[in-house]
């Protein structure tokens, strides 16, 4: 039902806007002169030979461009009765498509055997034939034109086929010969490697982390990768390894499989790609977006010809894709040098752009990395690019983006060493659209279009890791990122909402001025020379970094509110108006279907430094305003506004009025003592042809003040027209030349057209510095510096002027933002050698920045001078931008004192403020070296070998966290630009790096960290069959190894296979062994299982073993504690004294015994196969007497054994002893009485000597008996 509704709705409007008006194509010019294009730094070299084949673009207009224009406003405007209801192709096709006028042209081609090899929306058609063909048909002659190292032809000549332009040069093939908004890693490290003592920072996240900037978790929480999706990606030439690149780019990440489709536009020539660097845009391109839409198919264009009309003509044609992302782009100081055949490309291109958003496709682009002034001389006007600049274009510029653990933070991409940076400014091409009305101009004088609209990460300080042409990875950055980033997020809502978001920017600012710090991420530090980043709108990064999460929710609850419809045609139809010329302005106002016939409606006419109101009456069918249009030139906006009972409405359509104007060469002479400024250029219709009609015009000269940002008029000059001759070639060369006496300043100047000549073109006069290096200490973005610092300054803009001309000098000054100067030097000459044997003279310095100075953004003026009739004359000057910060941190490093060859060691580093807060958000490294190489840390940071160690925060330490691998004689490490031998001894971690709003890390060396790397070579994660025999250090290897392992320590979980012999080993971690023959000698064990083994461990000490289905042979070792647990012994014979047959009673308990045997001072006596209570019978008696150690031993199956050992005591021959000592004693009994009866008798009858001698016989005959009872004891 809601189809049929929205093409009610759609068929009334159309039906509206189409009363009173016809399907008109727009009248030309009748002259259509193609003149040749030449470029500045290329000259003429011949003529093309009638046999060469050339590449022409023909151009076939519209129709209905006003209904084109006004329709695709009330479809992007929030809102709007028409908001989002997008059409179709067919519907596209049947109102502005020129259906019959395309079958013309192309069967008139064919009469030729002229080639289309592409072509797009009936209207656009790359050409393709021979010279002579082309001379033919279309009445063209073309020249060869070369730099000496390029070259490029372009034609010459009268068309002869009426209603159409043409641009007869394959010049912009050379556009977009290489990606623009691309910076490698190589890059910034050959710009590194002017600075001596400077440390640079070089590290980067996986493309996959950056979601979390963005908020995309909310969307993913519900399901929506991208499902249902179609992403589209415009890369020149293309990569013919992309398919396998993404596969090993999700297996990586573990994302899923890329869905791909690759579509050429034109010939397919991948291999280009590879030679021409559009491989890695492209890498950077897929895998950006894959990253942030997993699920989201991708569709990649890849065209071959250099007409940007006929590539987005073809994506509107298919009308397949949701989104197309673009990551290149043209400068408009470019666009307006060569206006003559790039403005026709650029503004059937607008159309084009106009229709995608008709069908619901939404354009994104990126808006460069020139920075502010890179792309245009020194200066902020002509440095937006197209397509970002386009009003139907979301112009994305760049971030630094900071992740920390599940966090992040971000900032402007600003200035970056060598110049570059977020672009931003304001158009001198397109006017502001209606969307940024409220938005305030930063030039009173031009009133452009201002890029970019949002900003997503960009910056390679840190950059990004990106997968290359077989699989290798490498650091890049550039708004190219940024664009697809933001096309992948994009994804994520169209899948949630299930429907198209066509021209997004009405959306983004309708979402600012609501739901600002919702819907946004602030900028507010950072800067791209001359515009700094601001919380609100600013030309550094928009209104910032999109919070995706947010969007989900608020723009579903866009609903539409009462609003009128306007939609507008300009009579007469021209494509090209003129000062002078009376138009009329025609209004259909309708609400919901009705005409408004009544209310207050105004025509304004805007152009770039112009707004007249216009009221407007209604005459009975539409709103009527008659207008004279005056001093008005270039794109210009009718703007139709007004209100109807307090409902209101707007809309617009642009015409092109006056001329083009472009410089082909200024330079300076003197005459008599006064400089004389020369111009030479040329005026051209809108569509190339030559304007000789215009017989002189006049032209302004501003040059730009970098201290204050602004423009001030100089002079003026009257161009006239000259005809010069070729005696060469086959043409005459229409110009027009001016000069004036007017004494102007040496720096960036802006020459621009007046009245109804349109022209902005920027120029440099005298000496310029442009291409100059200022790099801070850290080398990083931004360019950052503390007090009691110095700034580097290396002018190479200047090297090759002193080579040619000589005699300059060049003086660099600090000023503080209130226009102070805080320091100045003056730079020294110093060669440099260009090889193989150019030496050229390079001004060089270091600008000091003096304690106590305030922080803020700096400017760092260049001033160039030289004699000039031998007087001292300023001849050039220029201004840079750089930040102050109030101070440096002084991160405090911890890591272990020892470590091992090849070890990956953790360190850690405590960064905080002055105040004592900690620094947690930022980008930080660590470079570890060989302390006798610490002289040359800085070049070491600095070169594209050294791997730098990226540091994370860790919230629950606070503290920075880094790990780092250590050389070893098998692997180098991280440290692998070290040469051989550099793997032991006195090692330093050194970190560097920028807190979040730039301050910056001291570098004094005095702050790196020391630590000892002991001699052994750490491997760990191994699948080892050969080793290092002596002094490893082995962590989780896998080994299968025979032989001696001598001074090994083992950390982690090892497994060993093999016959091995350990040798004074330390097995600090586990060592698990299956199916091996292991002895070792004299080593410490912690803790090892065996499996299916034999083990002998001699002189060891053995803390725990784990047997199974194994055998241990203990030799002077000792065993804490093993597994499984020895058996439990007790003997329930107590100690004692034992004669005769006694029993003996042992309990043992425990598994796998193989026997539990008895012994008798380490003599077996008795074996049991059995566990449990075992009981045997000894018979004391056959054992000598004395004491005894009796002895249980319980042995397992796996040779280990427990053991039980009492003390006791045989007396079998003692006892005999006392039966004899008994009987003795009896008898001594009855030797005493008889005794007794004789001393009786005796003593009547004998003496007493008689008595004593009896005695003593009986006492010998004792002895004798005891005597013999002691030698029976000892037999």
């Amino acid at each position: 039902m809601k189809k049929v509704i929205s093409l009610i709705i759609i068929t009334t409007f159309l039906l509206s806007i189409l009363v009173g008006s016809s399907f008109t194509t727009k009248a030309q010019p009748t002259l259509n002169e193609v003149q040749p294009i030449i470029v500045k730094g290329y000259k003429v070299i011949g003529v093309l030979p009638s046999n060469a084949v050339v590449q022409v673009y023909i151009y076939i207009p519209l129709r209905n461009v006003d209904l084109l224009q006004s329709l695709v406003i009330q479809l992007s405007t929030p809102g709007s009765p028409l908001y989002h209801k997008f059409l179709t192709y067919a519907q596209v096709k049947s109102l502005f498509l020129p259906v019959n006028e395309y079958y013309s042209v192309i069967n008139y081609l064919q009469r030729y055997n002229l080639t289309v090899i592409a072509s797009s929306l009936y209207s656009s058609l790359v050409v393709q034939g021979t010279v002579s063909q082309f001379e033919k048909a279309l009445g063209l002659r073309f020249l060869l034109l070369s730099n000496d190292s390029e070259e490029y032809y372009t034609g010459v000549g009268s068309v002869s086929l009426p209603g159409i332009s043409v641009v007869a040069t394959n010049y912009t093939t050379l556009l977009f010969s290489n990606p623009q908004f691309l910076i490698t890693q190589k890059q910034v490290e050959n710009i590194a490697k002017e600075a001596e003592n400077f440390t640079e920072i070089l590290a980067g996240y996986n493309l996959p982390q950056l979601s979390i900037a963005y908020n995309a978790s909310v969307l993913y929480r519900q399901g929506y990768y991208g499902n249902g999706t179609n992403i589209g990606i415009i890369d020149f030439y293309g990569d013919p390894e992309i398919l396998q690149q993404i596969a090993y780019f999700d297996r990586l990440y573990n994302l899923p499989p890329a869905k791909i489709n690759i579509v050429p536009i034109g010939p397919y020539e991948p291999n280009l790609g590879i030679i021409s660097g559009w491989a890695i845009e492209e890498s950077l391109d897929v895998e950006a977006v894959h990253s942030m839409a997993p699920y989201a198919n991708i569709t990649i264009y890849n065209p071959s010809v250099g007409d940007l009309a006929t590539i987005i003509g073809y994506v509107d044609q298919q009308n397949k894709v949701d989104v197309v992302s673009m990551s290149f782009g043209i400068s408009e100081s470019e666009i307006e040098y060569y206006s003559s055949f790039l403005l026709p490309m650029i503004i059937q291109t607008e159309y084009y752009f106009m229709i995608g958003s008709l069908e619901g496709i939404t354009f994104v682009a990126s808006s460069g990395d020139g920075g502010g002034e890179l792309y245009s001389f020194a200066q902020p006007l002509a440095d937006t690019s197209y397509p970002a600049v386009s009003p139907f274009v979301t112009s994305v510029g760049g971030t630094t983006t900071y992740l920390s653990d599940n966090s992040s933070i971000q900032e402007a991409w600003s200035c970056s060493p060598g110049g570059g940076g977020s672009t931003g400014g304001v158009s001198v091409l397109f006017p502001k659209p209606w969307y940024q009305g409220n938005l305030s101009e930063p030039f009173s004088s031009i009133n452009g279009r201002m890029t970019p609209d949002i900003a997503l990460n960009a910056n390679i300080y840190p950059g990004v890791y990106v997968v290359l042409p077989g699989n290798s990875s490498i650091l890049v950055g550039g708004t190219s990122e940024s664009s697809q980033l933001f096309a992948g997020l994009l994804s994520l809502l169209i899948s949630k909402f299930h429907n198209r978001l066509g021209l997004l920017n009405p959306s983004i600012y309708y979402l600012a001025q609501k739901y600002y710090n919702k819907a946004f991420y602030p900028i507010t530090f950072g800067y791209n020379s001359p515009w700094i980043a601001k919380y609100g709108y600013n030309l550094v990064t928009g209104w910032g970094a999109p919070n995706i999460g947010y969007w989900s929710i608020l723009l579903s609850n866009i609903s539409s509110r009462p609003a009128l419809e306007i939609n507008i045609s300009v009579s007469p139809p021209l494509s090209n108006y003129f000062d002078g010329n009376k138009i009329q302005v025609i209004a259909n106002i309708s609400y919901k279907g009705n005409s408004i016939t009544n209310g207050t409606f105004y025509a304004i006419i805007e152009s770039l430094n112009s707004e007249e109101v216009y009221p407007l009456h209604f005459n009975g069918t539409s709103w009527i305003g008659n207008i004279t249009l005056n001093n008005v030139s270039g794109i210009v906006y009718v703007i139709v506004n007004g209100s109807y009972n307090g409902i209101e409405g707007v809309n617009l359509i642009s015409i092109f009025v006056g001329y083009l104007f472009t410089i082909t060469q200024a330079y300076q002479y003197n005459v008599n003592n006064t400089t004389i400024t020369s111009f030479t250029g040329c005026i051209f219709y809108l569509n190339g042809s030559l304007a000789t009609n215009v017989k002189s015009f006049p032209i302004n000269l501003y040059y730009y003040n970098p201290l204050t940002n602004k423009y001030v008029y100089e002079t003026n000059v009257n161009m006239t027209l000259a005809l010069i001759r070729s005696r060469t070639f086959f043409f005459n060369l229409y110009q027009w030349e001016g000069e004036t006496n007017y004494t102007l300043q040496y720096t960036a100047t802006l020459i621009t057209g007046r009245g109804q000549v349109y022209g902005y073109l920027p120029v440099f006069l005298g000496i310029n510095s442009v291409g100059s290096y200022i790099l801070s200490p850290v080398l990083a973005s931004p360019i950052t510096v503390s007090p009691n610092e110095s700034i580097l300054i290396e002018d190479l803009g200047l090297s090759l002027d002193y080579v040619l001309l000589g005699g300059y000098n060049v003086s660099a000054s600090l000023i503080s933002p209130n226009g102070k100067i805080i320091s100045s030097v003056m730079l020294s000459s110093q060669y440099e050698l260009i090889p193989p044997y150019l030496y050229i003279t390079v001004p060089i310095g270091y600008l000091y920045v003096p304690p106590n100075t305030k922080p803020g953004y700096y400017t760092i003026y260049l001033n160039v001078t030289g004699m000039i009739n031998n007087e001292s004359i300023l001849v050039g000057y220029e201004g840079f931008q750089i930040y102050v910060a109030p101070y440096e941190v002084m991160p405090i490093v911890k890591i272990t004192n020892y470590a091992f060859q090849g070890q990956n060691v953790t360190f850690y580093a405590n960064i905080t403020y002055p105040n004592g807060s900690e620094v947690n958000y930022g980008i930080f490294t660590a470079l570890v070296f060989p302390k006798q190489v610490a002289g040359d840390y800085s070049s070491l940071s600095q070169s594209l070998s050294v791997s730098q160690v990226m540091l994370t925060y860790n919230p629950k330490l606070n503290e920075w966290e880094g790990s780092v691998i250590l050389p070893s004689i098998n692997d180098l490490g991280n440290l692998t630009y070290l040469n051989s031998g550099y793997y032991t001894g006195d090692f330093q971690v050194y970190v560097e790096g920028l807190s979040y709003n730039g301050i910056p890390t001291t570098t004094a060396l005095s702050n790196a960290k020391s630590f000892v790397v002991l001699p052994y070579t750490l491997i760990e994660n191994q699948n080892l069959d050969s080793i290092i025999p002596v002094n490893s250090v082995l962590e989780n290897d896998n080994i299968t190894y025979n032989g001696t392992l001598e001074n090994v320590i083992m950390l982690g979980l090892n497994r060993l296979h093999g016959n091995v012999n350990l040798i004074d080993d330390n097995i600090s971690g586990k060592l698990i062994i299956y199916d091996s023959n292991i002895t070792m000698i004299g080593g410490f064990i912690n803790n090892i299982t065996a499996v299916n083994s034999t083990l002998n461990i001699i002189s060891s000490t053995l803390y725990s073993i784990n047997l199974i289905n194994s055998k241990v042979h203990l030799i002077s070792s000792k065993v804490i504690k093993v597994s499984p647990q020895l058996p439990t012994i007790s003997l329930t014979t107590p100690q004692g004294n034992y004669t005769g047959v006694i029993n003996v009673t042992a309990n043992v308990v425990g598994i796998n015994i193989d026997n539990v045997t008895f012994y008798l001072n380490g003599v077996p006596i008795y074996t049991s196969r059995t566990n449990g209570t075992i009981t045997f019978q000894l018979d004391t008696s056959k054992y000598p007497d004395g004491n005894y150690k009796l002895t249980v031993i319980a042995y397992q199956t796996d040779g280990l054994y427990a053991s039980y050992t009492i003390n006791i005591n045989f007396y079998n021959n003692l006892k005999e002893v006392k039966s004899d000592i008994t009987t003795l004693s009896s008898n001594i009994s009855n030797v005493s009485n008889e005794l007794d009866n004789y001393v009786t008798i005796l003593s009547s009858k004998a003496m007493m000597d008689e008595i004593i001698g009896i005695i003593g016989i009986v006492v010998g005959i004792v002895a004798i008996i005891i005597a013999v009872l002691l030698t029976r004891r000892r037999k």
